[in-house]
C-alpha cells in the first residue's frame, strides 16, 4: 500500500470518526509505563486522532506527532489543549532527517505501514543515545495453534466490546473505511517481529498481547 493509498484512507476515517469521542487503547497503560521518567522529549510516529499523543503530553516536557493524514491532524488539533504537543503532517521516510532525536520514539498501530528494514533504520535513528523505542502494532496469526486460540479471543474481544459500547460510537461510514483499508494491510508474524528485533534492536523485549498485538521495547546503547 502506498502513502497515497494509506494517506487516503486515513483522511476517510478521520472524517468519519470526527464527531464521537477518542476511544483509549487497551494497551495505552501497558505502553506508557515504558516512558523513560526522565523523557524531556517524545515523538509519536502515526499519531491519528491525537489520544495516546496526549496521554504521553503529560508525561514529557514536550511530544512531536506526525501522521501522514491532514484530517487526522486536524482533528488531533482540535482535540489537544496541551501546549507541549506540535504536530505535523508528514511522511516519516522522507522527512525523519528533519525531526532530530528524541529521548522516546513510540510507534502505535502504524509500523506495518512502513517499509519494513527502512522503517526500522528511520525509528532507530530517531531513537537518541540511551532513548527508548516503543513500537506496538497488532501480530498477524499464523501457527495452527495460533489460530486455534482465536477461539478464547474472539468472544474476550466481543465481550469488551459489548462492554465498552463501542459499537455504539463507531458509525456506519467509519466501519466501512475501516473494513476498506484493512483489505490492503499486511501485519508481521511473530517470527518476522523477532527477526526484525534480532537485526534492527539487538536486546529489545517483545511482549505478546492476548489480542492480537505485539510491542517491542528497545533501549538504545549509550
Amino acid at each position: 500500500m502506498s502513502a497515497e493509498d494509506i494517506q487516503r484512507d486515513f483522511d476517510r476515517i478521520a472524517l468519519a470518526c470526527a464527531a464521537r469521542p477518542d476511544v483509549p487503547g487497551l494497551y495505552d497503560d501497558f505502553l506508557l509505563a515504558h516512558v523513560p521518567a526522565e523523557c524531556e522529549r517524545a515523538l509519536e510516529i502515526g499519531c491519528g486522532t491525537g489520544c495516546f499523543t496526549r496521554a504521553l503530553a503529560a508525561r514529557v516536557k514536550h511530544v512531536s506527532a506526525v501522521d501522514l493524514s491532514s484530517e487526522m491532524v486536524r482533528v488531533a488539533r482540535a482535540r489537544t489543549a496541551a501546549t507541549n504537543v506540535e504536530y505535523r503532517v508528514c511522511d516519516v521516510m522522507e522527512a525523519a532527517h528533519t525531526l532530530g532525536t528524541f529521548g522516546c520514539v513510540a510507534s502505535l498501530s502504524a509500523f506495518h505501514h512502513l517499509p519494513q528494514h527502512e522503517g526500522a533504520r528511520v525509528l532507530r535513528a530517531l531513537t537518541a543515545s540511551g532513548g527508548t523505542l516503543i513500537l506496538h502494532d497488532l501480530c498477524r496469526v499464523e501457527s495452527t495453534a495460533d489460530r486455534a486460540f482465536d477461539a478464547v479471543r474472539l468472544p474476550v474481544k466481543a465481550l469488551r466490546l459489548l462492554y465498552a459500547r463501542q459499537p455504539l460510537w463507531y458509525g456506519r461510514a467509519e466501519r466501512a473505511a475501516w473494513r476498506e483499508h484493512a483489505l490492503g494491510d499486511r501485519h508481521l508474524a511473530l517470527r518476522e517481529v523477532v527477526s526484525l528485533r534480532d537485526r534492527h534492536f539487538p536486546g529489545a523485549t517483545i511482549h505478546r498481547h492476548f489480542l492480537w498485538r505485539y510491542t517491542l521495547v528497545w533501549r538504545a546503547p549509550g
